[in-house]
């Protein structure tokens, strides 16, 4: 995967430069970027695929460059999103989910989400992200991932 640019925090920048910016450098697959606290790939079926990593901290930094990197995988155009959080035990700062929430550039990759749990102790962090944070586009929560993606391709 080669970006010439990368978008992030209101600025086009080289993706060498975006990198540099990373506290540990991401690792780029054919279809993925791993970056410190998560994994994302742009699926074949348009959704773009997110799973955070095992006990991951999530500051606002972390927030920016993931949306950064999902700017570029969906090539800033609107997408249906799906991040698993099944077996996933990440805290997310309150700077990281206001950010997730309400900035503009979540709007230019977000045009949908999906969240996949499988605990009662994950359905109930992604619906205090719902109901206190009010994401600004329909977001669910689902326990089975078939069931999410049926429900994102409503909106491809």
């Amino acid at each position: 995967m080669g970006f010439d640019v990368c978008y992030f925090a209101d600025d086009f920048i080289s993706f060498d430069q975006f990198l540099k910016m990373t506290a540990k450098a991401a690792t780029i697959y054919d279809d993925k970027i791993v970056l410190e606290t998560a994994t994302m790939h742009m699926g074949d079926d348009g959704i773009l695929y997110v799973k955070y990593h095992e006990d991951a901290e999530i500051e606002l930094e972390d927030a920016k460059k993931h949306i950064a990197t999902a700017i570029q995988l969906s090539n800033g155009k609107p997408v249906p999103v799906l991040i698993n959080a099944k077996g996933v035990n990440s805290n997310m700062s309150p700077e990281a989910r206001k950010y997730f929430s309400e900035s503009e550039d979540t709007r230019k990759y977000r045009k949908v989400l999906a969240v996949v749990v499988d605990s009662l102790a994950n359905r109930l962090v992604a619906n205090f992200f719902i109901s206190f944070n009010k994401p600004s586009e329909p977001t669910k929560v689902f326990n089975d991932k078939g069931k999410a993606i049926e429900w994102l391709n409503q909106f491809l």
